[in-house]
């Protein structure tokens, strides 16, 4: 289905009934990243899958900033009827699921975040803007394939070669189906950039989070390590033999840390 917010159109697929968990893809992904994770998910809730703004088959251009985002998914769940939900979010997903939390902290009830920030130091911000852009450029100067064949190569998905070679293939494909300008319009508004630091607010934020990272994403890792020490009602869960796309790499073993959590939440 699709739901409309001002000029733009978001994709949206509804599973189930009952107390609603948001599903928030990352950076060249879509809804369709969650599916194999499914498999392994037992929940008796509603499941809200959304594609983000330049990605699958939402067509949100009237976008500007990670709170527009952030926003518009709010006013998309209020039409379906919720006033609080929880959400789910990997990377770029876990981003705009940390500013949702921030921007409307009465709206979300918990987070489960996997491979996610909670931003950047200002000079560094500055500099990550800079690279999205350039980034941005090339996919526009050159199209998906050379993008894709690049973004594949790049450190933080090393471990998703040992993917079988199908799963690998079904990635791409899911990559090469982006457009040019969605991609580039992601980075221009919802890249690494974009979003504003968080570190600050952590020690605020009171709901219940659980940060979930690949034992092999080093850098995700010293980022959670260092998160959870901020946040007041975290738990922190490592995936051994996993990287930074849990999801992806052990969606049995995500599944079920996601069931757990949602079926039998965690408080400190």
């Amino acid at each position: 289905m699709f739901v409309t917010v001002g000029n733009n159109k978001y994709h949206v697929n509804i599973v189930g009934d009952g107390e609603p968990i948001v599903m928030l893809h990352g950076f060249t992904g879509t809804m369709a990243t969650w599916n194999d994770m499914l498999l392994h998910l037992s929940y008796q809730g509603q499941l809200i899958l959304i594609d983000l703004p330049g990605h699958g088959d939402t067509q949100a251009t009237d976008v500007t900033t990670m709170y527009d985002v952030c926003h518009d998914l709010k006013l998309i769940l209020e039409q379906l009827g919720h006033q609080q939900v929880s959400l789910l979010g990997y990377s770029m997903g876990g981003r705009t699921s940390f500013l949702m939390a921030y921007y409307f902290p009465d709206f979300v009830e918990r987070l489960i975040l996997v491979g996610a920030s909670p931003g950047l130091p200002e000079e560094q911000r500055i500099e990550r803007q800079k690279q999205d852009e350039q980034l941005a450029t090339m996919i526009e100067r050159e199209g998906m394939e050379a993008f894709v064949s690049y973004w594949e190569t790049i450190p933080l998905f090393d471990t998703q070669r040992r993917m079988p070679l199908s799963k690998q293939e079904q990635i791409r494909n899911e990559r090469l189906a982006q457009s040019p300008q969605g991609l580039a319009l992601s980075l221009r508004t919802m890249g690494t950039g974009k979003q504003p630091s968080l570190w600050s607010f952590l020690q605020h934020m009171t709901i219940p989070v659980t940060l979930v990272v690949g034992e092999e994403d080093d850098k995700f890792i010293s980022l959670n390590e260092q998160m959870l020490e901020s946040l007041p009602n975290a738990e922190l869960k490592k995936i051994s033999q996993t990287g930074h796309a849990v999801h992806l790499e052990s969606p049995e073993i995500f599944g079920k840390i996601v069931s757990e959590v949602l079926i039998k939440p965690f408080s400190n």
